[in-house]
């Protein structure tokens, strides 16, 4: 495809997502669009053991990153998981970000 897309002068057009190629990989923002904030803080949770003791973590880090993804898009920021795990990590630097110069 790529030869192709070259040959027809629209090599610039051409994207490919390869998970195993990160380095000529297209990026792919999983939580960066969305309808609802909360589907954000759904997307990332849902990856978690919602079974047995591990069901109230899964709600703890549903809340959680909801509260961040707010922040983030109230000073507009598009959410990402390294953004996310950035101020899971320190969400002092959240606040600091959203103090008025």
């Amino acid at each position: 495809m790529y030869v192709e897309a070259k040959r027809a002068g629209r090599e610039g057009e051409f994207y490919v997502f390869h998970l195993g190629w990160p380095d000529i990989s297209a990026r792919y923002n999983a939580v960066g669009r969305f309808g609802r904030i909360s589907e954000v803080a759904t997307r990332i949770a849902g990856q978690l053991s919602g079974e047995g003791n591990s069901a109230a973590f899964r709600e703890f880090a549903w809340r959680f990153v909801n509260i961040i993804a707010r922040a983030l898009v109230e000073l507009g920021q598009r959410p990402d998981y390294l953004l996310i795990q950035r101020h899971v990590i320190n969400i002092d630097a959240l606040f600091i970000d959203s103090k008025p110069s």
